[in-house]
């Protein structure tokens, strides 16, 4: 019942994303305030890429396996899900660089075509969560240890945590949305 309940907030928190989408040109999405920050294209295709490539592919790799069952979350990872149950409002930076950097999207329709895909993967994963009960854990590079349900968990709490950098963009942008 748990995972329904958190497949339900990312539904709240991706509808947000996917009716701001329609709000921006092309020439917004591509629009940065500085050499060094993202836009918001960027944004998106970052949100898209970590819950495709990383973030689901985690819960594959605990429900695959029992290893790293007894390791547990590190003090942040206590205290973003034990405690605020989101990750605390600062900004983390990660140094520019070709593999953790996005590129700009194409066009709106690959952004489009992206949040669906997220939408359709979290209710498989969801449904796979649903059947399979192994309790290996992965290694989250900021957070510690962690099992299936808590990568799933980490979708919807690393949408959230970008709304604040989509605000700022949206500031920068003039957009009042």
């Amino acid at each position: 019942m748990k995972n329904t309940a958190i497949y339900n907030d990312f539904l709240r928190v991706i509808a947000i994303w996917e009716k701001e989408l329609e709000q921006y040109t092309p020439e917004e999405l591509a629009q940065k305030p500085n050499p060094k920050s993202w836009s918001l294209g960027q944004v998106y295709n970052h949100l898209v890429g970590s819950t495709l490539g990383y973030h689901l592919k985690q819960v594959t790799t605990c429900l695959a396996s029992e290893e790293n069952r007894t390791k547990g979350k590190n003090f942040k990872g206590i205290l973003t899900y034990n405690v605020m149950k989101s990750f605390p409002p600062k900004k983390i930076k990660v140094p520019p660089s070709e593999t953790y950097t996005p590129k700009q999207p194409s066009g709106k329709k690959e952004l489009e075509e992206g949040l669906n895909l997220m939408k359709q993967r979290m209710k498989e994963t969801m449904d796979l969560l649903q059947t399979n009960r192994k309790s290996g854990k992965s290694l989250h590079p900021g957070l510690g240890y962690l099992n299936a349900d808590e990568w799933f968990q980490l979708v919807a709490m690393h949408l959230k945590h970008h709304l604040r950098q989509k605000a700022r963009l949206d500031g920068f942008l003039g957009k009042r949305i």
